[in-house]
């Protein structure tokens, strides 16, 4: 038996819609909110986006972790393939550009935005405000590095 309802047929169509509506919407803002604290450099007309600092024991001292926005292929007399990478804060800041959040290419935003690091990166300790690896002006409680989260 079939049952008509032609009544039923718009409403339930309009709640779908508004119901995708709502999830564009959504996505929207949380895309709006990513895009406003996105930490993109530029390096040779290449993009990459800064993810944290990371304590290398070898050199007793942090680097930035960060991650192409692109394919890295490897490159004779270079590297290797990959997609995460660590350098020290003089090569970071001597060489890589600072991009405006506005100004990230649509291509590059989207890029950071749906295809997440390789590895999960989990926040393990909740801060009030966002950790920063601060010049340590000569004074780490470790006595180590040059930078520190707790400068003295």
């Amino acid at each position: 038996h079939m049952v008509k309802s032609e009544g039923l047929a718009i409403p339930l169509a309009a709640a779908g819609l508004g119901a995708c509506a709502a999830f564009v919407c959504s996505s929207l803002v949380q895309a709006w909110r990513k895009r406003a604290n996105l930490k993109v450099f530029e390096l040779r007309g290449h993009f990459y986006e800064v993810l944290d600092y990371v304590w290398d024991h070898e050199v007793k001292d942090f680097k930035m972790l960060y991650r192409p926005l692109y394919d890295v292929k490897a490159t004779k007399g270079k590297y290797e393939r990959h997609v995460l990478a660590v350098t020290h804060f003089s090569r970071w800041d001597s060489k890589f550009n600072p991009v405006k959040p506005s100004e990230v290419p649509f291509k590059i935003f989207m890029k950071a935005l749906f295809s997440p690091p390789p590895v999960p990166m989990p926040q393990l300790i909740p801060v009030a405000k966002e950790a920063q690896v601060v010049p340590a002006q000569g004074c780490t409680k470790s006595g180590f590095g040059t930078r520190s989260l707790d400068p003295c």
